[in-house]
């Protein structure tokens, strides 16, 4: 089991996705002992039902049973509205009326009071359902509740979630619509579970919800109880949309895991402002005011008024960029951040080094009625917003906006706390250098207030009154942030791993007489066959009462806690079910957690299950000034806020623990808890492997090995010879950055062949990028930019010794060479730059500033020193390990310096202030805004989304040593790549001492491959030889690739135990080698 140290914002109100009902379930047991696996999702058609009208019969009123009628789906208009037996009584007369369109249809029960027919609805629509002209009884036309149609779980073989979740999205009812054949597959399912509600906590229902460009996952909507349930493939970042008519959108991004349940937090749909305000946009139109309505919580009460300046015009924008001018508009300020539901309710989830501060939707009626994408203003706009949190005036407002198109934050330039100090001849006299005096004129007009403005401020506002000002250029989801952080004496929690989990991890230490297996504290007996030369197994921890393997004893908190702990807050997923508990914060605290063994449907599970573990400790946020910066939205700057400003929210710094719970039950074996000897059982999402005579091999319990993946005994040479052979036939070169897609693809660049490959799941190889004439962005024979196989990567003038390689969440390869940046779209296969110059000449210099190279501007017009490392988010921001300093460019394209380049070394310093030197250093994101850098002086570091900087890895000094140690207590040589797992250990490259170590989140590193003597090929990883290793990769699986240089190959680091195999067979060796599975 391993843990994380994650940080998040604090985000108060409902998260859970509602309570499950257990179904009654009946299995025959079976002892099949042999399984195939299918990835073919077979859809069953909708059967076309037929409305019957009979006469009334004369009978009592009854009582409709709702929770054996199901009004789903929602298709052509009709709606097949079906009663299962018992329903209604027999022969009922039923009268089924739609709320909205007041139709009426009457049915007939059958004899066992089943009944089926048809409606004109929609969804969310609400059915009455009157039973011989009795009291009503009221089914919505929505998903069922997914735990009353999943079939029964086949128990004797491992469950998993692909074979537990196709029932979600195939069959007459399935729960989420539009799901293309084949779309999931059964190596990569994943289920993303959610909840939405509404302003005031309750649940939502009739949301529909579905995934940014991705049609092929269909949708599904919310359900009775705001939940909903979504399939999709793992292993990839995805963004969520969320919409129903009435209601504000929102986004949310989430990473599935493959072969797991997945948690979105809960999301809030408001509806916007009830204020409305006709706006006339013509060139002579006069000044005009738009306001939101007053709002007041506990944070204080406010207000947002638009100042219309004289003479604004607008133009409706659309997607596929054609415009409409707008000569009038009825216009809406919406505040999303209201009361204990503000958070849920964001447009997205903010960007990590982003406070929870204030944000609203400028919005106009015409554009949703014509689905126009934004309104674009012909000057900026003036927004006024009560000060109510008390910011200094004088201070810089970060101002950034949201593009749900590239479902990212934009910065934007920064607005004003101002304050109007008197009203003089009409005109408001204002403050915004914070001295306290009027400002003068010329002052004013270079923040962009002019005589006009002040006049509307005078006939609006008063004297005394101070606001944040901020001046809008079109109309959208707009956000007044402040960059913050945890408090100085916060940390993440101090606390050991959970007992009780992979509890069989171990080798069996039975005692003399085999009846008592003494580690696990379970009882085994053998009985022999008579006439057979089988025996019969029971052993204890393997029937379904053993609640020792589905137990958790978890530390909460150690010996002391920081003074400005605010609470504590333990999350646990496992099998697709949530459980929070919170807690005070105080020290020495623990509890135990025991699951049931059932999944989110209420279905008892079979084998080791996927848990994770979140201790989170809760802080107050603390405000930092903003960043010294025109567009200072979401950048830190290290400098926490003087005074008393009341922060909203929290932030979290929590422990993560990933482990397996539960265990094998020998009862569905068909033999009453008993097993055959030579009978052996395989999860292979756990890797555990249970065998008849009571033994278990895991994972866990054996070495990862290692093996070639491509690179072998035929030069590739110029030109693309051996396109589509087995990549171990294809010999390389200089093997360096390497990235693996969800599916298993594995991309490296090749700096002296300079082509980028791709390797296939099935291990075949090919070119993506390379080889060609163009070194340019234009190519001359199509004067358009050029496409991969046309692009020179090797030439001074073109990438010129490519180094890093990352892919981004758009299906797209971005790639560092000696002075720029350039990404390949892997489906139009057309290569841009996206950074530095062409001009090799205009390399940034050593000594030269952030801002002389370019920072605050286009990256495309940035110079570059020595790009090497690269990372991608799931926003499309890219972070570049560029020579001695860290830099970032955002989603709008600009580039900015965020560490290095100061000539301090220590610790919890800004990381502006610190100093980083290595020309090959790499550079590593993690999902909560934390960054890795192998930062050369024989280290690594972390910047924390708070923008300090501390060490990780490395005490400072050069060697090889520490392993099984702290971390802070090992040496290296020359750490150069990194790389994340899914469950959050770093993986370090240290080329010359030819290993690749692992630092897990408890602190401690070890070396998993490299430091032998011979290659190693299928042998132990620990035992093979690298060779001067540059960059690793991790696959969705855990799988290590490491791109080994010096003897020219991509090795692959996993368990000897094969993962999730999806289609074929597979052989498994027993742990002494003799016998074969």
């Amino acid at each position: 089991m391993s843990d994380q140290a994650i940080a998040a914002h604090y985000q108060s109100g409902l998260e859970g996705c509602g309570p499950t009902r257990t179904p009654t379930l009946t299995r025959t047991p079976t002892a099949t002992l042999t399984r195939t696996l299918t990835a073919t999702a077979t859809q069953t058609p909708t059967p076309t039902l037929t409305r019957t009208m009979v006469p009334t019969p004369t009978a009592a009123p009854g009582i409709l049973d709702p929770g054996q009628v199901t009004a789903w789906p929602a298709t052509s208009g009709q709606v097949p509205v079906t009663g299962s037996a018992g329903g209604a009584p027999p022969n009922a007369q039923i009268a089924i009326t739609n709320q909205r369109t007041g139709d009426t249809v009457v049915v007939i029960a059958n004899a066992d009071g089943s009944f089926s027919m048809a409606i004109v609805a929609q969804i969310d629509d609400r059915l009455t359902f009157s039973i011989n002209n009795g009291a009503p009884t009221v089914v919505a036309v929505l998903p069922p509740d997914p735990s009353l149609v999943a079939p029964a779980i086949d128990r004797s073989v491992a469950t998993t979630a692909f074979d537990a979740t196709t029932f979600l999205y195939t069959g007459p009812l399935a729960i989420q619509s539009g799901v293309a054949p084949g779309t999931i597959v059964a190596a990569q399912a994943a289920v993303i579970r959610g909840a939405v509600i509404d302003r005031n906590g309750a649940p939502l229902t009739g949301v529909q919800v579905s995934v940014l460009n991705h049609p092929e996952y269909g949708v599904t909507y919310s359900r009775l109880d705001g939940a909903f349930d979504l399939a999709v493939n793992g292993g990839a970042a995805l963004v969520l949309e969320y919409s129903k008519a009435g209601t504000l959108a929102a986004q949310r991004s989430i990473e599935p895991a493959q072969q797991a349940f997945s948690f979105a937090p809960a999301v809030a749909l408001i509806a916007p402002d009830l204020q409305v305000t006709a706006v006339q946009l013509t060139t002579d139109a006069p000044p005009q005011v738009a306001a939101g309505s007053m709002v007041s919580d506990a944070a204080g009460t406010r207000q947002a008024v638009a100042l219309v300046p004289a003479g604004t015009t607008a133009a409706l924008v659309f997607a596929n960029g054609s415009t409409s001018a707008a000569t009038s508009l009825n216009v809406r300020l919406t505040e999303y951040t209201v009361g204990v539901t503000g958070p849920q309710a964001m447009p997205a989830a903010l960007p990590p080094s982003s406070a929870y501060t204030y944000a609203f939707e400028l919005s106009a009626d015409e554009a949703f009625a014509t689905g126009a994408a934004r309104v674009q203003l012909s000057q900026p706009l003036p927004v006024y917003i009560d000060n109510f949190l008390g910011f200094p005036v004088g201070m810089d407002v970060p101002v950034g906006s949201y593009d749900r198109t590239q479902a990212a934050w934009l910065p934007a330039d920064n607005g004003r706390v101002l304050r109007v100090i008197s009203v003089s001849g009409g005109v408001a006299q204002l403050d915004v250098t914070g001295d306290g005096i009027a400002d003068d004129d010329a002052t004013l007009a270079s923040f962009g207030i002019t005589l006009s403005e002040r006049q509307q401020v005078a006939l609006r506002f008063g004297a005394g009154q101070s606001f944040w000002r901020v001046a809008l250029t079109y109309f959208s989801r707009w956000d007044c942030n402040w960059p913050g952080g945890a408090p100085l004496d916060a940390g993440p929690p101090n606390v050991p791993l959970p007992s009780g989990v992979d509890e069989r991890t171990h080798l069996d230490d039975a005692d003399s007489a085999g009846d008592l297996v003494v580690q696990n504290q379970a009882l085994r007996q053998r009985v022999a066959l008579t006439g057979m030369p089988f025996t019969l197994t029971y052993e204890s921890d393997r029937q379904l009462d053993r609640t020792t393997l589905n137990s958790l004893a978890i530390p909460l908190s150690g010996a002391s806690v920081p003074a400005s702990l605010t609470g504590i807050d333990l999350v646990i997923h496992v099998a697709g079910r949530e459980f929070r508990q919170s807690f005070p914060p105080a020290p020495n605290q623990s509890t135990t957690f025991t699951w049931d063994g059932r999944d989110a449907y209420g279905r008892l599970v079979q084998g080791r299950q996927p848990v994770s573990v979140d201790v989170q400790f809760v802080y107050p946020r603390v405000y930092q000034a903003p960043a010294i910066d025109r567009q200072a939205f979401a950048q830190i700057s290290g400098v926490p806020l003087s005074g008393v400003i009341t922060p909203r929210g929290g932030i979290i710094s929590a422990r993560r623990f990933d482990g397996l719970l539960g265990g094998w039950d020998a009862k569905e074996e068909g033999l009453g808890g008993w097993s055959l000897d030579v009978q052996r059982s395989y999860d292979p999402v756990s890797g555990a492997m249970s065998g008849g005579d009571g033994t278990q091999q895991t994972r866990e319990q054996v070495d990862a090995v290692i093996s070639t993946v491509a690179g072998g005994p035929i030069n590739v040479g110029e030109g693309l010879a051996h396109e589509g052979d087995a990549a171990t036939s294809v010999r390389l070169s200089d093997p360096r950055g390497i990235t693996v897609a969800a599916d298993g693809t594995v991309y490296f660049l090749d700096a002296s062949l300079n082509r980028v490959f791709r390797i296939s799941p099935d291990g075949r190889m090919w070119t993506v990028a390379g080889g060609g004439p163009v070194a340019g962005d234009i190519d001359p024979t199509t004067g358009q930019a050029p496409l991969a196989l046309r692009v020179d990567l090797g030439s001074v003038n073109g990438l010129n010794n490519p180094e890093g390689l990352a892919l981004g969440p758009d299906h797209a390869l971005y790639l560092t060479g000696e002075f720029r940046v350039r990404r390949i779209d892997l489906i139009t296969s057309v290569v841009t730059r996206v950074a530095g110059s062409n001009d090799r000449t205009q390399v940034c210099g050593r000594n030269e500033s952030g801002t002389q190279c370019g920072d605050g501007g286009p990256a495309t017009l940035a110079r570059l020193r020595g790009p090497s490392g690269i990372a991608v988010t799931a926003d499309g921001t890219i972070y570049l390990a560029d020579s001695s300093r860290v830099r970032v460019i955002g989603a709008d394209g600009i580039i900015r310096t965020i560490a290095g380049g100061g000539g301090n070394g220590s610790d919890g310093i800004p990381a502006a202030q610190s100093t980083f030197f290595n020309p090959d250093m790499d550079v590593v994101a993690a999902a909560d805004g934390t960054l890795y850098v192998a930062s050369g002086f024989q280290q690594v570091r972390r910047i924390a989304p708070d923008g300090k900087v501390y060490t990780v890895a490395g005490t400072g000094n050069q060697g090889d040593s520490g392993d099984g140690l702290s971390a802070l207590q090992a040496q290296f040589i020359a750490p150069r790549g990194l790389a994340l797992t899914p469950d959050g250990r770093l993986v370090i490259v240290d080329s010359n001492a030819n290993k690749v170590r692992v630092l897990s989140t408890d602190g401690i590193i070890t070396a998993v491959a490299g430091g032998g003597s011979t290659l190693g090929d299928l042998g132990p990883a620990p035992a093979a030889q690298l060779n001067f290793p540059l960059r690793a990769a991790v696959a969705p699986d855990g799988s290590v690739y490491i791109s080994d240089d010096s003897n020219r190959r991509i090795r692959k680091v996993r368990s000897p135990l094969p993962g999730f195999a999806g289609l074929g067979d597979f052989v498994i060796a027993s742990r002494d080698g003799r016998e074969f599975y």
